[in-house]
């Protein structure tokens, strides 16, 4: 039996709480963060309980509520930009005297103000407009139950009475359902900073030789892709392995780079993780997206990292940089290039070996029927045209493309809203993109995301591909232990809608595909982006039949990297 979860234990009460002091609607959106709430008030027998799938709507259905009934309803949201679209509502509520409540999930000290995914400050977010705010800590014992009670009573009190109106109850909150409160993490290392003077680097004594080092490797993380040819040019000075998110710009048409795009699979293989011990890594930018690779080197620190930005912002969720430099970043890459001992050979294996599980995704991809989530993935992305762009949803999107890309498309600019990793705005964001690069966009959004930002169609113009994974909900929390509480994960998380986006097409004057094949995806793809207005071509999907996809396609490549050779 697995230990009790505190956070959801305290998650039950707050909401028990609540309803004593007689809330009685929650407006739930979907979310990882706020599971614990989210399960707590779909299981409390006297809480009325409705889905909404964007944040900004469920705002204003509970000031409806509150507008009708004069008593708040809770609205249950996850961190980051979910809860930068309460504000409309939270304004509207102070300005006219509506009860409100807002209950956001917040991460937890220990990854605030490190540049953790989704993590932003939230306390405060809504200005002077609410009547009262409130952050908890984590549960735990330094967190009593009599000081949640006073918090819950006085979020009500400040809601109801007198000068009714929005409060903000901000949660932090751990991972959600994965057992009794962990241990403390270990204190992050504290880096040296450094800001690079306008003539070079500093102390280039000591980074020539960290550059040195046989066992160094090169992580780069997004970037804009005017930095791209810069670090290209560093990549090749070093020939370490380099590591780079999909957004970095050096995955797609990498040519001679020696980047490796399989490295979340070569690590699920125990001889390829051994063989992963650098004692130098070079960061560029942002930790990349893998969370298997930033895992495995917290737990194998090396003895310096050095990264390189230019911002003064820490972004170093583990706590593994040693030294920061800021600067000019492709001032500094071409300084570092410079810098860099010459190599008698690069390190082929690592990149060789990441070439063989592509060849051997591709192939496996290829003999499995009907047109799946990563095959279309990785099917657009060797498919883009030399002068076109990509831009890639939060949530699976972003990931498949991190992990099945195909390394022999044409090297195009590549970018994600990944700052808060929100969902919300994806498609508006890719149009002016797209415009602000002169070129023709290829979006690979989820239906939640469109659902999200359904009137930007209207303002879509020119050659856009904008192909939408319709896998009917929201297919990443199926990767979330909460997909094991089968009572509330379907109709809260997994949020099934049963929407087809021909009807938004034809309303909004788009041409409109859907392919069943890879073949037919492909044509419908280069047709969108011949064509003189935008394509909205929808691939219809099934969430169960995406896991099991991934599953299948994670065993075959892992018996595969364990036959490979890892280097010396």
């Amino acid at each position: 039996m697995s230990p009790p979860d505190a956070g959801q234990h305290q998650a039950e009460q707050i909401i028990a709480g609540l309803v004593a002091l007689g809330v009685r609607l929650a407006c739930v959106c979907p979310g990882s963060r706020s599971t614990p709430l989210t399960v707590a008030a779909a299981r409390h027998p006297d809480l009325r309980c409705v889905l909404r799938l964007d944040e900004r709507g469920a705002g204003f259905h509970a000031l409806g509520w509150g507008r009708a009934t004069g008593a708040p309803a809770a609205v249950i949201c996850t961190s980051g930009t979910a809860v930068a679209n309460l504000l409309p509502a939270v304004v509207e509520a102070s300005m006219d005297h509506v009860p409100l409540l807002i209950l956001s999930a917040d991460r937890p000290p220990e990854l605030r103000g490190r540049g953790a995914n989704q993590t932003i400050p939230q306390a405060g977010i809504f200005g002077g407009f609410p009547r009262w705010t409130k952050t908890l800590p984590p549960a735990g014992p330094d967190l009593p139950w009599a000081a949640v009670a006073d918090a819950l009573a006085a979020a009500v009190r400040h809601a109801t009475r007198g000068n009714p109106g929005p409060v903000h109850l901000n949660l932090q909150l751990r991972k959600p359902l994965h057992g009794a409160p962990q241990a403390a993490p270990a204190p992050p290392r504290i880096p040296r900073v450094s800001v690079a003077p306008t003539a070079g680097l500093p102390d280039p004594a000591r980074i020539r030789a960290l550059l040195d080092d046989p066992t160094g490797v090169l992580l780069v993380g997004r970037l804009p892709w005017r930095h791209r040819d810069a670090v290209a040019r560093l990549s090749r000075a070093l020939g370490w392995p380099t590591f780079a998110d999909i957004t970095s710009g050096l995955r797609l048409g990498s040519g001679d780079l020696p980047t490796v795009g399989m490295i979340d699979t070569l690590l699920r293989t125990p001889r390829w993780a051994d063989a992963l011990r650098p004692q130098v890594v070079l960061q560029i930018g942002p930790s990349p997206l893998s969370v298997r690779l930033a895992r495995h080197l917290q737990d194998h620190p090396p003895a310096d990292q050095l990264q390189v930005q230019d911002h003064p912002d820490t972004q170093d969720p583990h706590g593994t940089v040693t030294w920061r430099i800021e600067g000019d970043v492709p001032a500094l890459c071409g300084a570092l290039a410079d810098l860099a001992p010459p190599k008698p050979a690069p390190r082929t294996r690592w990149r060789a070996a990441s070439d063989a599980l592509e060849r051997a995704a591709e192939s496996w991809l290829s003999d499995t029927p009907g047109l799946g989530e990563i095959a279309a993935v990785r099917a657009l992305t060797a498919d883009l045209l030399p002068n076109g762009a990509l831009f890639l949803s939060a949530s699976m999107p972003v990931r498949h493309a991190d992990r099945f890309a195909a390394r022999n498309g044409s090297a195009v600019p590549v970018a994600a809203n990944r700052g808060a990793s929100g969902i919300d705005g994806v498609l508006s964001t890719a149009i002016g993109w797209g415009a602000g690069h002169g070129r023709p966009v290829t979006l690979i959004i989820g239906d939640l995301a469109l659902l999200h930002d359904l009137n930007a169609l209207r303002a879509a113009g020119g050659p856009m591909a904008i192909v939408v994974l319709n896998n009917d909900g929201g297919a990443i929390f199926s990767q979330l232990p909460v997909v094991a509480q089968r009572d509330v994960f379907e109709p809260w998380f997994g949020t099934p809608h049963g929407l087809g986006f021909r009807a938004a097409a034809e309303m909004f004057g788009l041409r409109y595909a859907n392919p069943r094949t890879p073949f037919a995806l492909i044509a419908a793809h280069r047709a969108a982006l011949r064509a003189p207005s935008p394509t909205l071509i929808e691939v219809a999907t099934r969430r169960d039949d995406t896991a099991a996809i991934s599953h299948a396609l994670d065993h075959h490549l892992g018996t595969l990297a364990d036959t490979l050779p890892p280097p010396t």
